[in-house]
């Protein structure tokens, strides 16, 4: 994806009542050129439940990369509204997607009762189409997600959505060249923007893994057998959510212990709230209930745009990326809760991460260069690490690489240390890929950044 360049001024951002609808054309065409030349790649990122006025709300707490960008070089709706009553997650996605009222593509609610089942139905229920990966369906022990429940079946597809999406009309204008994905951790969210002729996957909780339904595929791309086997979500096991800063610095500072916020599954009631261990049976359910959950589409959206070809071609290609954590931050704590403050922060963080690997102008040192760093060369030198020392950032933590994470004759104590005491004050070239940040050396190999 080196060759898309992230222009300005085809760039829209809605800030609407039920989410945050960010539509980004990617292209590597001058800006000047834009009127007569497609996008290479489209961008759409809708953020479930962010309300209109949050970004706005905590601006002075937010780095550079993220909100804050889009806000100062990006073109801003304050005041856009689609006239929909009812701002659930189907509603307000197939809205988006598809240009038109709830009335008219079938989406009024995340449920509604079906006279001819003779039952409360769930959206994108369709028995015809099962997922593919056994156990992936609905937990309906440790599922927090309500309207999933209702669902009878595994299957999952786009038929009860009435009208075309853009996805549709982009694959219909190019005779189906365009490649049209839509991915989230929420089924309904990931469906919604693919439309009918795009793929999709969408994370199950039951197994930990991104998944799909035959409807899209006979089988898994490899890419995404690799995604899955790496195990990002088990990576997370038994760590912190921690506030992003220091205490003082938020709004909501004397709002971290509230009567009514639940003690959910060992999650606790204040910060910092303990994920827990895989073993657990809410462990995803609480990661999708933190800023971590921000990581897994966000890194899983990476290779899917390098292994499908996204952008390559002189065909205007389509990405929807939904995320889902705001949505379940709010309905555990509120919008003007402490958790909601950090979530917002730390959504900023990921966004920026994202933008940054895509090609949009920035401070982001892609992986390769880090190696590179004299401090690293020494590092690597001092411990005998003949490969990279680093594998990857997924902000705001950088893994280390699994040759060295494996090797038993390193001590990792040492050479976290190491890192921390001559890698990281190296601003000229910092590893977790953002200059200018500050960072502190987490557990499991990852390092965090906090700007």
């Amino acid at each position: 994806m080196s060759n898309i360049r992230f222009h300005h001024r085809i760039f829209h951002e809605f800030f609407v009542k039920n989410g945050l609808f960010l539509l980004c054309a990617l292209s590597s065409v001058p800006i000047a050129a834009y009127a007569k030349d497609k996008p290479k790649l489209i961008l759409q990122i809708t953020v479930d439940q962010l309300r209109g006025d949050m970004p706005i709300r905590f601006l002075d707490q937010l780095g550079a990369g993220g909100f804050r960008h889009l806000l100062e070089e990006g073109i801003h709706y304050n005041n856009a509204h689609h006239t929909l009553a009812n701002t659930e997650t189907i509603v307000g996605h197939t809205t988006q997607a598809a240009g038109a009222n709830p009335a008219a593509h079938g989406m009024v609610g995340n449920l509604w009762y079906d006279r001819e089942a003779g039952r409360t139905v769930y959206n994108i229920e369709d028995s015809d189409y099962s997922i593919f990966t056994s156990g992936a369906d609905v937990d309906d022990a440790t599922e927090i997600d309500p309207p999933q429940r209702a669902a009878t079946s595994d299957g999952r597809s786009p038929r009860t959505i009435l009208t075309s999406t853009f996805g549709d009309e982009l694959a219909v204008n190019t005779a189906g060249r365009a490649k049209v994905f839509g991915v989230s951790i929420k089924n309904r969210g990931a469906v919604a923007m693919a439309g009918h002729a795009g793929k999709t996957f969408w994370f199950s909780k039951a197994v930990g893994e991104f998944v799909t339904s035959n409807y899209y595929y006979d089988t898994y791309p490899s890419w995404v057998d690799a995604w899955n086997n790496k195990g990002l979500p088990q990576s997370y096991s038994d760590l912190l959510w921690e506030l992003l800063n220091p205490i003082d610095s938020y709004i909501f500072e004397g709002r971290d212990d509230q009567a009514w916020e639940p003690d959910f599954a060992g999650f606790g009631r204040t910060f910092p709230r303990l994920l827990g261990s895989t073993e657990d049976k809410y462990f995803t359910t609480l990661l999708t209930l933190s800023p971590f959950g921000y990581h897994m589409p966000a890194d899983f959206a990476k290779p899917l745009i390098d292994a499908e070809g996204l952008g390559d071609d002189d065909v205007t290609d389509f990405l929807g990326v939904s995320l889902s954590v705001t949505d379940y931050v709010g309905h555990f704590f509120g919008p003007s809760s402490l958790e909601a403050e950090d979530n917002l922060l730390q959504l900023d963080l990921t966004l920026a991460n994202l933008f940054a690997s895509l090609g949009m102008p920035g401070s982001y040192v892609s992986p390769d260069e880090w190696d590179t760093a004299p401090a690293a060369e020494q590092i690597k030198e001092r411990f005998g690490i003949e490969g990279p020392l680093f594998e990857s950032c997924d902000h705001p933590y950088l893994t280390l690489a699994a040759d060295v994470r494996d090797n038993p004759d390193i001590d990792r104590v040492a050479l976290e240390t190491a890192i921390a005491d001559n890698l990281v004050p190296q601003t000229t070239a910092l590893p977790c890929g953002f200059k200018g940040s500050t960072q502190h050396f987490n557990l499991f190999g990852k390092m965090e950044c906090l700007s």
